[in-house]
């Protein structure tokens, strides 16, 4: 994912907006952990603020992975798109015979 977003800002697509890696983080797949520091990152107060939080799925496709439904519980805007552009970055990634 990272690399993705790497390669749009490189692109010049990103129309000379300037984006940077402020945090990272491996959060255990439970709902509540996801939630809390999808909070705390985007708080106003946080430092350094996070504008744009990107959030990828822990356990894949399954049953158990909550990342979808924690993170639609704490945003007050979802970008829908974004998903279908970074299906796609993974899908060039990871691309098989």
């Amino acid at each position: 994912m990272l690399r993705a977003v790497e390669e749009f800002v490189a692109s010049g697509a990103a129309g000379g907006v300037t984006l940077e890696l402020a945090r990272r983080a491996t959060v255990a797949d439970e709902r509540d952990a996801i939630q809390r520091l999808l909070l705390e990152w985007s708080e106003r107060a946080a430092e350094p603020r996070c504008n744009l939080v990107l959030t990828t799925g822990g356990t894949g496709l399954a049953p158990r992975d909550v990342t979808p439904e924690a993170t639609l519980a704490v945003v007050d805007r979802p970008v829908r798109a974004s998903a279908c552009v970074r299906l796609r970055a993974c899908v060039r990634a990871r691309a098989r015979a």
